[in-house]
């Protein structure tokens, strides 16, 4: 089966991530302990880092709408 296609823009993508279990253990318990869903905390880490990560390299491109 393809995966479907829309002309809309959005501003996010669905991703799947494969972690060791220890990772999504720890994920689970500071999710419950923060009170928030895990996908959410998941979500946060990695827009903090990513943004950080952007910051500090000069090389990557800007992101363009087509």
């Amino acid at each position: 089966m393809s995966p479907k296609i829309s002309n809309e823009t959005t501003e996010s993508v669905k991703m799947t991530v494969t972690l060791p279990r220890e990772v999504a253990a720890f994920l689970r318990w500071k999710a419950e302990v923060e009170g928030m869903k895990r996908d959410e905390l998941l979500r946060r880490i990695i827009t903090h880092y990513a943004q950080k990560l952007r910051k500090e390299d000069f090389r990557t491109p800007p992101i363009q709408d087509i």
